[in-house]
């Protein structure tokens, strides 16, 4: 849902003027879905720490590549990039709220990465 929205922000359909899009508003949305992941665990603070970490180096990401992205690294780019945010929200659980660390938080990390490709390839069809 991240990398939807930073695309379509990034990249309209109809050229805006000639006015660069800002940061302000990914940055928002990031915080945003993070507060509502934070209220559905009941603890505030990690989610919106991992997923506004996550969508400003998507952001980086985005405009240092202006090139079209294939489906694979499309693929590549949304595992990557929610692994990076699940090893910040584990790292913060772990650090300050003493959740123990086993071999089955890192199977759980690799499955989430590896159900988001084809859910996000299937979201962002036939867009850049």
């Amino acid at each position: 849902m991240i990398y939807l929205f930073v695309i379509h922000y990034f990249f309209p359909k109809v050229e805006q003027k000639k006015i660069a899009p800002s940061e302000t508003l990914p940055v928002l949305f990031f915080v945003t879905v993070g507060a509502v992941e934070d209220l559905f665990q009941g603890i505030v603070g990690p989610a919106i720490i991992s997923k506004t970490i996550t969508g400003v180096l998507l952001i980086i990401l985005v405009r240092q590549l202006f090139f079209h992205w294939t489906e694979t690294f499309k693929a590549l780019v949304i595992f990557i990039f929610t692994l990076i945010d699940e090893v910040i929200y584990s790292s913060i659980m772990i650090y300050f709220f003493n959740f123990s660390v086993n071999l089955q938080l890192f199977k759980a990390l690799f499955i989430k990465g590896l159900i988001n490709v084809p859910i996000g390839l299937l979201l962002s069809w036939r867009k850049p």
